[in-house]
């Protein structure tokens, strides 16, 4: 799993956060993730201990995980992101509003975007792949500006461009939520049953995780990152522009600050070096 950097507000309580989504929703939050129009980050994820949590979604996601290492897809990049976006896309399916779908009874349309056996030389494959590409041509400047992230996440045109079908799993995820279950304004949560549902955090209320942003007004008080021994790009630790449509009450920050060193947080220019050079 992820290994980044989480900062939280210490005086706040993630329990009272849980407690103000659930209570928008006529249903039982037991999976909560972040609200996101592009995929679902698995930098943060909170799961209740339920029965079905335990005995059919935690099982499927780790099934999903599974599979795809005995195929060694690792062309997909992110498989535990990717997976746990597969697992909460077979639940849509499996669980949200059957009776929508044409293919009712049909158990083929539960892997609607061939994410159980993934297979870019299969015809099913290349088939979601057409249809999601049609789709997004379709869409142009979708998602609304207001919903962009920059400078890395602005529509799904660029998004594919960007990725091809690696972001497929993203792209099916939205369309599924978008045309097979019309659900509006990114609000994908949804029913599984009378104890248990799957929550979108982060557009009202308190947006759970910021990912991969660093406030400017924090950024003007740490050290020089680029100053910093590392061994990955820095640029996703630029400070991020999140569109107007994002809850500006946010509880966590969400970085991989973990590919800096030991010396990261020396605020002395000087011993800073001196740390960086023992390395």
């Amino acid at each position: 799993m992820d290994a980044d950097t989480l900062i939280i507000q210490p005086e706040v309580k993630i329990e009272d956060i849980f407690r103000e989504e659930e209570s928008r929703h006529d249903f039982p939050c037991t999976v909560l993730v972040q609200a996101d129009p592009y995929l679902v980050n698995s930098g943060f994820f909170s799961i209740v201990n339920t029965r079905w949590t335990r005995n059919v979604f935690l099982p499927l996601w780790l099934n999903i995980y599974t599979e795809w290492q005995r195929l060694v897809v690792t062309w997909l990049h992110e498989p535990d992101q990717k997976s746990l976006v597969a697992a909460i896309t077979t639940c849509a399916l499996r669980f949200v509003h059957p009776t929508r779908l044409e293919t009712k009874g049909d158990d083929s349309m539960i892997d609607f975007c061939q994410q159980m056996k993934p297979n870019p030389k299969s015809y099913r494959w290349r088939n979601i792949s057409s249809i999601i590409a049609k789709w997004v041509s379709e869409k142009k400047n979708h998602p609304p500006k207001e919903y962009w992230i920059r400078p890395k996440q602005t529509t799904y045109q660029a998004m594919l461009k960007r990725g091809g079908d690696k972001y497929l799993p993203y792209l099916c995820f939205n369309y599924v939520m978008q045309e097979l279950f019309k659900k509006a304004n990114f609000d994908y949560s949804f029913r599984v049953s009378d104890h248990d549902g799957i929550c979108f955090m982060g557009f009202e209320g308190t947006q759970v995780n910021r990912q991969h942003h660093i406030p400017e007004n924090v950024a003007s008080k740490v050290p020089n990152l680029n100053l910093s021994y590392h061994n990955r790009p820095l640029g996703r630790h630029a400070p991020w522009e999140y569109g107007s449509a994002y809850s500006k009450n946010v509880f966590m920050l969400h970085a991989h600050l973990e590919k800096f060193d030991e010396c990261f947080c020396i605020v002395d220019p000087v011993e800073r070096k001196i740390c960086s050079t023992k390395l």
